[in-house]
């Protein structure tokens, strides 16, 4: 069965990763500016193009290589203890509070008055994912039963 490694050796798989980006970036683009807004572009496409296929369009192929770059997203969020862009980008902004998107979603529960807390945020990531996950799995599922059906209407 497999294992997951240690903390300590996925911190250091962590740290390699954001150390070797940064130099590809910074040999790209000079201006800090730049290399925020490349990965912080680059990790929007790499996130939204799936999600707007897995949850507008119709099950086909695109559906379906969408469906595996979202299952790789969340393997690599349990990896790495969290999003690897989202650390990426914490450390070009050397922001540590940085959620991503996520951040003006908590900024606004803040104004509101709702303390946003480390294990508040992990348990809005965890119910999103749920309900995401949820709503693929039923998309599939009333696709093929929907295709089944209609096959017995014409046999």
């Amino acid at each position: 069965m497999f294992k997951m490694p240690d903390l300590v050796v996925r911190k250091q798989h962590t740290n390699y990763i954001i150390e070797k980006y940064q130099k590809y970036i910074q040999k790209m683009f000079k201006e800090n500016i730049f290399q925020i807004y490349t990965t912080f572009f680059l990790h929007g496409i790499i996130v939204f193009f799936p999600f707007y296929i897995l949850l507008f369009k119709s099950l086909n192929f695109y559906f379906y290589i969408s469906l595996i770059i979202w299952l790789l997203i969340m393997v690599l969020h349990l990896y790495f203890n969290g999003c690897i862009f989202i650390r990426i980008e914490r450390a070009l902004t050397k922001n540590k509070k940085w959620k991503g998107i996520w951040t003006y979603l908590f900024d606004i529960l803040e104004y509101f008055g709702i303390t946003v807390t480390d294990k508040l945020a992990d348990n809005i990531f965890v119910c999103w994912s749920i309900c995401f996950s949820l709503f693929i799995f039923l998309k599939i599922i009333f696709f093929n039963l929907e295709s089944s059906i209609s096959f017995f209407q014409f046999v």
